[in-house]
């Protein structure tokens, strides 16, 4: 293992799963809302990346 990662905790697929949905679902909770301004209104659309697994 890299030194780099020497620190990092293993965690089992599953609970990485879990806390990945956890994640997408809290950064894309915003995405229906619509801010208005003086100048007009936008929109921004915040995504994850989804999970590709290989097997």
């Amino acid at each position: 293992m890299p030194n780099a990662y020497t620190d990092d905790e293993m965690i089992s697929h599953g609970t990485f799963i879990s806390k990945w949905k956890a994640n997408k679902k809290d950064v894309e909770k915003n995405n229906d809302v619509v801010t208005y301004s003086l100048t007009g209104s936008s929109n921004i659309k915040q995504t994850v990346a989804p999970i590709k697994e290989l097997y």
